[in-house]
């Protein structure tokens, strides 16, 4: 919900908390999740400048969307720590740490395509992690072709919305603009923008 904001200025507050984030030393999937917050908290204000979050306008946000009591669940939340310890070597090759998470969302973010086939639709359809994202919004952001196009011919929802207000094509749309011209990134986005011409 906008309310009386504005779109202006949205992806350039994403790109802005992603950088922060990734210079500051947080994990990528942190980054992304701030850099996603960033964006959706400047719609609710007018005007690029004034609309861009600090640090602590971004904190209240992301608690106040995601029901949290307060910043220390914020911080407890994204921290990499909250990450299962170990590394294993599709981590290591995605270039992701991925926290413990269910056999669906795993595979997902490690384009484990054979493992998602074994999954009832269901399941899939209904699935959203801690920041309300479905699987369809994970694969968009995981620039992996087979997956977006499994979870769609499993109707995983084109429109469900995230924490942070955004759908699966949000999501695919901001890695687009992240990884210029990188083929699986525009590939899924086209995937996931015919999708939801045709439904």
């Amino acid at each position: 919900d906008m309310g009386s904001g504005s779109v202006i200025g949205a992806a350039d507050a994403f790109v802005a908390a992603f950088v922060a984030s990734l210079v500051r030393g947080m994990p990528l999937e942190t980054a992304a999740v701030r850099a996603s917050a960033a964006g959706s908290f400047s719609t609710t204000k007018q005007g690029t400048w004034d609309s861009m979050p600090d640090c602590e306008d971004l904190g209240r946000f992301m608690v106040e969307r995601l029901g949290l009591p307060d910043l220390r669940a914020l911080q407890e939340l994204l921290s990499p720590a909250a990450s299962s310890p170990s590394t294993t070597a599709s981590e290591v090759r995605t270039g992701l740490a991925v926290p413990a998470a269910p056999a669906a969302e795993l595979a997902v973010l490690t384009a484990d395509v054979g493992s998602l086939r074994q999954e009832g639709a269901a399941p899939l359809r209904a699935h959203r992690d801690t920041f309300g994202q479905s699987l369809l919004h994970l694969g968009a952001m995981s620039a992996n072709e087979e997956v977006v196009v499994e979870l769609l011919l499993r109707q995983v929802s084109l429109t469900c919305l995230d924490a942070f207000g955004c759908t699966p094509l949000d999501r695919a749309h901001e890695m687009a603009i992240l990884a210029r011209h990188a083929p699986g990134v525009v590939a899924c986005r086209a995937l996931i923008l015919a999708a939801a011409v045709l439904q």
